[in-house]
């Protein structure tokens, strides 16, 4: 199970037994199930009795080998198998499964769906090589979208890449590119001042390449996901949840939990169909800029998530601006 894909069949054989003792069936008396198996896989917070499918279980510990495979190369097993099979430090997009053990042909089964689920850490970017190393999902070596006249030091990393805040890495990489110039507007849509945030954002082709990407749109849902488990572990009975997304706001109350093709909206819709009085709602953004003002300030602290029961020290302004703001629109 952990090191071995297993058959379908197989999968399905045991499924069929644990089916049976959960129901009191036997092979000689059989018992109709009162609850199909997808809710009874469902999270015990979701109302399932958090089992899970023997073959997504199978799926996971394949892809958890893996993530080992690719990031901890210390481990002597892992040194072992990268030599056998000559694994360089490039992630192959696929592995050869002829006359090799049963843990690489397994692995190769799951490769492609591994490679597409798995991100880079960025971290301080020190050990990324900005043009060679794909780090940006779904784009790839950003050398590979460089005109060959261009003079580049492709070895540079992130971190060599960026100022000591940050804030003008990408202003650094053009600078690299030689594409500035003194005009300081946006050569692709005209707009009168091309800063970092046009660059990385507003653009309609920077546009173009997050809708490719998605990451805007998943990380949205996370969010929403991660609220709705924090309140409902809280008992909170009325519940208001607001995102200035529209289009995750659509996605979610214009789909249901049995036609959505996203596993994250599924969840969020199974734990609001528990709820009879929470409800979720778009807000436009210019109403709602304490949402980034705590998204910066979350990037100061160390921890993965922060819960305030009181708004933090410097936020008050920004709230009464978004009340005030609210009025505005509501006003007009």
């Amino acid at each position: 199970m952990q090191s071995m894909m297993i058959p379908k069949k197989t999968c399905d054989k045991i499924e069929s037994l644990v089916k049976q003792f959960i129901w009191g069936a036997s092979e000689r008396r059989r018992k109709m199930p009162l609850v199909n198996w997808d809710a009874i896989c469902q999270p015990k917070m979701s109302g399932g009795l958090g089992l899970m499918k023997l073959k997504d279980q199978n799926i996971s510990f394949l892809m958890k080998l893996g993530f080992k495979l690719v990031s901890d190369k210390e481990a002597f097993w892992v040194r072992v198998v990268r030599s056998k099979y000559q694994m360089n430090d490039e992630l192959p997009n696929c592995i050869d499964r002829n006359r090799c053990s049963f843990l690489w042909k397994s692995l190769s089964k799951i490769w492609t769906l591994f490679r597409d689920s798995i991100h880079w850490s960025i971290g301080d970017g020190r050990t990324i090589r900005c043009w060679k190393d794909n780090w940006i999902p779904h784009i790839g070596p950003l050398l590979r979208y460089t005109p060959s006249n261009f003079s580049l030091n492709t070895d540079y990393t992130l971190y060599e890449m960026t100022s000591e805040d940050g804030s003008e890495g990408f202003l650094v990489m053009l600078k690299e590119l030689g594409g500035l110039s003194e005009d300081p507007s946006c050569p692709i849509c005209g707009y009168f001042l091309e800063d970092s945030l046009h660059i990385l954002r507003d653009c309609p082709a920077a546009k173009d390449v997050w809708v490719q990407v998605n990451l805007v749109f998943d990380a949205e849902l996370w969010g929403i996901l991660d609220g709705l488990k924090l309140v409902q572990r809280r008992g909170f009975n009325q519940v208001v949840i607001l995102s200035d997304c529209l289009e995750v706001v659509k996605a979610i109350l214009g789909s249901s939990s049995a036609n959505s093709n996203s596993a994250l909206i599924r969840r969020i819709h199974n734990i609001l169909s528990q709820q009879n009085q929470w409800i979720l709602r778009y807000i436009p953004r210019e109403q709602n800029q304490i949402a980034n003002w705590l998204a910066k300030h979350a990037l100061i602290g160390k921890a993965t998530m922060q819960v305030f029961d009181v708004p933090p020290e410097g936020s008050s302004s920004i709230i009464e601006s978004d009340k005030f703001m609210s009025d505005t629109f509501t006003c007009a």
